[in-house]
């Protein structure tokens, strides 16, 4: 039975030539769904209203799966919809929104929408590009311990088939892949996949957010956070929303995590000592940009000379979250990196 506000809608678009050209080719069934399509395509107007944006391994996608469990949260079809970073399909002279919000079903109750890409952070004119379309947009930002995320980025290209370079190669000679002096498409897959240490500074892509978008529309969660206090995380993040809390218990899940075989070719001490002094500065300003502490990060704690290169190596050598990399003390904030550098 058709409700009378969807009646007096499917009355309108019968005076739509459109509907009415399409109503003479189509069958019963097929015209049914074209008027429900229609009735359900959001208002010119409309508006994403949030991204998670990055980082890469970050539990973006336990993040997502969270938020997808809250009434008045409406997120994309797909989790990555990658809308933002294409440089191929879409014409940013006059973009396309109608096909980004094809990604997303209207639906009662729902008040807000977003998407998780996280390459948004990173990818080049993608904060430019998503300012211009909706300068009020809110930012949901994931950042993990930079030596872990690199490491976990590698596995998963390896799992993937797309990595043949070894870790040790991949963040020394492999950099050598992302330039902008090379074959576009080329290019274009490399920062796509082999980013592992680009993505890690955090404080250069966080400082580039915080020069397009206001902090008030920017949150910054730590990734742990989501194993610990899942509850808690959707919590802040739907008050930084605008949302009430559901109160409800929830249990996140985790995608990708480490398997025996993907360590097969453990990071060595070198490599970690090499890592903690490629991000040491960079880790630096990025603790004066948060309001979390990171001295549970293994980098933070290599640096400060509480653990050794080789531990590092060893713990991340472990499958899944390894001891050191799970442990999340309760602190106010992080002591400085530069009264032990």
């Amino acid at each position: 039975m058709i409700s009378p506000l969807a009646d007096g809608a499917l009355s309108v678009l019968s005076h739509v030539p459109y509907a009415i050209e399409l109503s003479n080719v189509l069958g019963c069934g097929q015209q049914v769904r074209m008027k429900w399509l229609l009735i359900n395509r959001f208002p010119v107007s409309f508006r994403v209203g949030f991204l998670i944006a990055g980082v890469q391994k970050a539990g973006t996608f336990s993040l997502f799966q969270l938020l997808r469990q809250h009434p008045n949260i409406g997120t994309s079809k797909i989790k990555e919809v990658h809308f933002f970073d294409d440089d191929v399909a879409v014409d940013w002279s006059k973009p396309a929104y109608d096909r980004y919000h094809g990604h997303f079903a209207n639906k009662p109750g729902k008040t807000i929408f977003g998407e998780a890409t996280p390459i948004y952070i990173y990818w080049p004119k993608a904060l430019e590009r998503i300012k211009a379309y909706n300068p009020d947009i809110k930012l949901i930002l994931l950042f993990r311990d930079p030596i872990d995320r690199a490491y976990s980025a590698w596995c998963h290209q390896m799992k993937k088939g797309r990595e043949t370079l070894t870790f040790a190669d991949a963040i020394r000679s492999g950099r050598e892949r992302i330039t902008d002096v090379c074959n576009f498409d080329v290019c274009n897959f490399a920062k796509r996949h082999f980013s592992y240490v680009e993505r890690g500074f955090y404080a250069r892509q966080l400082s580039r957010v915080l020069e397009e978008f206001p902090k008030a529309n920017v949150l910054a969660l730590e990734s742990r956070q989501l194993a610990v206090a899942p509850s808690r995380v959707v919590q802040t993040t739907s008050m930084f929303l605008g949302l009430d809390s559901t109160g409800q218990s929830l249990t996140p899940s985790h995608a990708n995590k480490r398997s025996s075989d993907a360590n097969r070719l453990p990071p060595s001490a070198e490599d970690i000592r090499l890592l903690a002094d490629l991000f040491a500065l960079d880790l630096e300003k990025f603790v004066s940009l948060v309001d979390f502490p990171i001295d549970h990060w293994l980098t933070f704690r290599l640096l400060s000379g509480s653990v050794s290169p080789k531990e590092v190596a060893a713990e991340l050598a472990e499958p899944g979250f390894g001891k050191m990399v799970s442990e999340v003390p309760e602190r106010d904030q992080s002591p400085k990196l530069t009264d032990r550098l």
